[in-house]
């Protein structure tokens, strides 16, 4: 199953510490706990349908954190992550055109705006909206989506959106004289649980 359990990563605990850190410290710690949730599974896909071959991709890899005092929600996805059918072609976007050697990291910062539903189950319409790095260029994007809540205080977040390589300074991959599609779909799907200290064991 793709959307399997996994353990939360070094990398995901110092996630957290960074948005514990950025809410103060001291007697208020608590209460920051309270606030945070963090990924147990992460899913993204992209894809685009090409003329000679369709550029089909995923990664279950990466991590995210959520701050539902403050509203802001941070994903980080290794760019290498991606499994591609084609063996070649995954060696072509990790070496020519993502270049995972210098931009090892996909990331997003920002707010996620949704109703509060801390106390009401159900399926929400969200918008998140912050900055987008890839391939080592950062740019403002307006993402909308679901979210939603569960009875057991996780919650589930999806959302499909395009994005245009060249805006990132991607350039385009061709073949035969055909130059592959302007934008990419990007499928993700996400769930997260509420942060606690036995999270990080």
């Amino acid at each position: 199953m793709l959307y399997r359990k996994k353990a939360i990563s070094t990398s995901l605990i110092m996630t957290i510490g960074g948005l514990l850190f950025m809410m103060g410290s001291g007697r208020f710690a608590q209460q920051r706990e309270m606030c945070i949730f963090v990924t147990d599974t992460l899913f993204i896909k992209f894809y685009s349908d090409e003329i000679v071959t369709d550029i089909d991709a995923y990664t279950t890899k990466g991590v995210g954190a959520y701050n539902r005092c403050t509203n802001t929600i941070y994903f980080k996805i290794p760019s290498a992550s991606f499994k591609f059918a084609n063996s070649l072609m995954g060696e072509h976007y990790r070496e020519q055109y993502m270049e995972v050697h210098k931009y090892p990291n996909i990331t997003f910062k920002g707010s996620l705006e949704v109703k509060d539903t801390r106390d009401a189950p159900g399926t929400y319409k969200a918008v998140a909206k912050g900055n987008m790095t890839i391939h080592g260029v950062t740019r403002e994007v307006t993402i909308p989506g679901t979210v939603t809540v569960h009875q057991d205080g996780t919650f589930e977040g999806k959302t499909v959106f395009w994005v245009k390589p060249t805006d990132y300074g991607i350039k385009q991959p061709s073949m035969a004289g055909v130059t592959a599609a302007d934008s990419v779909q990007v499928t993700v799907w996400f769930r997260m649980i509420p942060y606690t200290k036995k999270s990080e064991k």
